[in-house]
């Protein structure tokens, strides 16, 4: 939660506080009759106002219906910020151009039609659960990889899988298993890189060394170009240079 948080104060101080502008008339009806619905405890009605599907802290899975959306909200929304947003007044929300508009500090994200859009607001149950789902996913996999800070994604890649982990703050690490095998079993190789956060839209790029080959692999995580959900592009290059590409489909 608090890379999520990082990401999101990094994006707007890199922007600025100089883009920020006053909400549109529209927007300020929108809004307030998001707060009027926080105010009143509506929850029905706070679900038909989310842009689906929500993502959350992975490895949680995406909410992609308003009846999770519900049965799930003392997870996504503790009694203190639920209060907060109900108390809230019209000038608490900024503008913030394309992102959308911001509420305190980047914990909440609602778009010009007012409905959310992103959460970033982690409950202590929601912890609890994140938690549990890591310690469960440590035991699948092969011991020579269960160390890592956090989970990052799962790639197929043909029938091939390729695990994405956050080993520490700084490196990334890539766990290659070959078709016909599962993360429980020793991996074929295991590469580490750094990720890196690109342009205005924050798309994320990762780059490991291949110290067996003296090659790269690149992934593009957020390919824009494509139409397939959660599609990522690869792009591998030997010691001489050589390319080849491949396309793969992430969990994150």
């Amino acid at each position: 939660m608090k890379r999520l948080l990082a990401i999101v104060f990094l994006l707007v101080g890199v922007s600025g506080f100089s883009q920020e502008s006053a909400l549109s008339a529209t927007a300020v009806e929108k809004v307030t009759s998001l707060i009027d619905l926080f105010e009143n405890e509506d929850r029905d009605g706070i679900a038909k106002r989310v842009v689906y599907p929500l993502k959350r802290d992975y490895p949680l899975p995406d909410i992609t219906t308003e009846f999770e959306f519900v049965s799930k909200f003392e997870q996504l929304f503790s009694p203190e910020f639920s209060a907060k947003i109900s108390h809230s007044v019209i000038e608490e929300y900024t503008d913030m151009g394309w992102r959308g508009i911001m509420f305190d500090l980047g914990r909440m994200w609602i778009n010009e039609e007012g409905n959310i859009t992103k959460v970033y607001d982690q409950t202590e149950a929601e912890k609890k659960i994140r938690e549990s789902l890591i310690n469960a996913d440590k035991k699948n996999l092969h011991k020579s990889v269960r160390k890592y800070f956090e989970p990052y994604a799962v790639i197929k890649v043909g029938d091939d899988i390729w695990r994405i982990d956050r080993k520490n703050a700084q490196v990334m690490r890539l766990t290659q298993w070959t078709a016909g095998k599962t993360m429980a079993e020793a991996p074929d190789a295991i590469l580490e890189g750094t990720e890196d956060i690109q342009g205005t839209i924050r798309s994320r790029v990762l780059y490991f060394l291949d110290k067996r080959t003296k090659g790269t692999i690149t992934i593009l995580m957020d390919d824009l170009e494509s139409n397939v959900p959660n599609q990522v592009s690869i792009t591998i290059k030997d010691s001489a240079e050589n390319e080849t590409t491949l396309v793969g489909k992430s969990d994150n």
